[in-house]
């Protein structure tokens, strides 16, 4: 129960942080690229994100997992208004990559 607590917090913050950087949510929302992912992906903004997530205590694997729960969430909802408490909804995965 208390690491769904903390993934939840986790996407939550996320979600805060790319609300207030609309040009970071949309980089976030429209990543795709099938050989490095966000995990091996270069791109400085993912440094930004992740400095800005730095308290959260992301290993590279859970932040990079923190992002794809965010991607689905930004391609299903807009940007604007208050976070919903959608965040609920995201399960964070098993130890078995599911």
């Amino acid at each position: 129960m208390e690491n769904d607590n903390r993934w939840e917090r986790c996407v939550k913050n996320a979600m805060t942080f790319l609300r207030n950087n609309p040009e970071l949510a949309e980089f976030v929302r429209t990543f795709s690229n099938d050989e490095t992912g966000f995990l091996w992906s270069a791109d400085p903004r993912l440094g930004t994100i992740e400095k800005a997530l730095d308290a959260d205590g992301h290993s590279g694997a859970s932040f990079a997992c923190c992002l794809r729960a965010c991607q689905s969430k930004l391609r299903n909802v807009t940007l604007e208004g208050p976070p919903t408490d959608a965040v609920a909804t995201v399960t964070a995965p098993d130890n078995n990559g599911n």
